[in-house]
């Protein structure tokens, strides 16, 4: 990732090429695997994963939270 840019005192950050949305439920291996494969498939560009679990009761959000803390979680409750 490149680092970001500091112009007249406030920090912009890197340009980002893509934006993936992920959305998931009970699907912890599903969404791990899709989350792999983005970062290997799209190393020429800044991406950025946001990544919506709809309440999953399979562990999903506490194992994508861990393997990957760079991704933007939205874990949903309910």
């Amino acid at each position: 990732m490149q680092a970001a840019v500091q112009t007249h005192a406030r920090t912009v950050p890197p340009a980002i090429d893509v934006s993936i949305l992920i959305v998931s439920y009970n699907t912890r291996a599903m969404t791990l695997e899709a989350i792999r494969s983005a970062y290997a498939e799209t190393k020429n560009a800044t991406i950025e994963i946001i990544c919506v679990d709809n309440a999953s009761s399979d562990g999903s959000a506490e194992a994508i939270a861990r393997a990957f803390p760079q991704v933007d979680l939205v874990a949903l409750d309910t």
